[in-house]
């Protein structure tokens, strides 16, 4: 989630950001109402110490 607060924006990708686009929301406009799909993978983390290193 990133704030602009120059720009008056607030960008957020909603997932994993390589593998969702980015969404950008005015301040100053109403949001309404969407669905957004996520994508993301199923994976077991056997080791979250080695997880967090490969990140």
């Amino acid at each position: 989630m990133i704030f602009d607060v120059t720009d008056k924006k607030l960008k957020v990708s909603f997932g994993p950001p390589d593998m969702n686009e980015w969404h950008s929301f005015d301040f100053d406009e109403p949001v309404g109402i969407q669905e957004v799909v996520c994508k993301y993978e199923d994976v077991i983390i056997e080791d979250p110490e080695q997880f967090w290193r490969e990140m």
